[in-house]
């Protein structure tokens, strides 16, 4: 840029310093906003989709809950971690960006016990079915609400904030096929509950600076 380029532009900023500025709302405010309506959302999906026939049974059993709630706390989490993201210097608070991954890293550890646990099942030949179409479709919603609303801001991190945008809303899709499938195979869990998840990261990696290029 030329120093008179450089001049015009100081002028028209000093020009434009008097005009009204609407102040960036708090990210938590935006993340708890994003999360419930997210959580509305899968509510309604469960309420479409139905649930398994032994759901009842289901919920007694401690790992299920917890599987069900590390879904729930990725997907709020990363609703939180996108918004701080969002910022350039995420406030200082880098240690936001980390709490998605790490119940992640619990709901994938409770997957992977079942290898352990119950090896007869663990390589059932069960293809793509259902369910994997059912948490991408479910989490197209959150997604494209939180692509949108962070393409508004100035993330300077695109790569990691499209990773935790799609983790996000991929584990608030992963809740309503969970509680909709009777399958608890550890091969049809890998490939059409986790899948989608995994994915995720390599996804974002490869969108990120495309969506978030400013």
């Amino acid at each position: 840029m030329s120093k008179k380029n450089t001049q015009n532009l100081i002028q028209q900023l000093a020009a434009q310093s008097d005009a009204p500025v609407r102040k960036m709302r708090h990210p938590a405010v935006v993340g708890a906003f994003l999360s419930v309506f997210s959580g509305l959302f899968v509510m309604s999906s469960v309420a479409l989709l139905g649930m398994r026939t032994d759901i009842a049974a289901m919920l007694h059993m401690p790992l299920f809950g917890l599987e069900v709630i590390l879904a729930l706390l990725t997907g709020v989490f990363g609703m939180f971690a996108a918004n701080w993201l969002a910022i350039p210097d995420m406030r200082q608070q880098r240690w936001v960006c980390w709490l998605p991954f790490i119940t992640f890293a619990g709901l994938t550890a409770i997957i992977l016990r079942r290898y352990f646990v119950m090896p007869t099942d663990a390589f059932t030949p069960i293809g793509i079915g259902h369910c994997f179409p059912a948490v991408v479709l479910v989490a197209m919603v959150p997604a494209i609400v939180l692509v949108i609303h962070m393409r508004r801001m100035a993330t300077v991190h695109g790569r990691l904030a499209a990773v935790v945008a799609f983790l996000s809303a991929l584990s608030f899709g992963y809740i309503p096929a969970r509680v909709m499938c009777p399958v608890d195979e550890f091969s049809h869990l890998l490939t059409n509950h986790l899948g989608p998840l995994l994915l995720a990261i390599p996804l974002g990696m490869f969108l990120g600076y495309r969506l978030f290029r400013w």
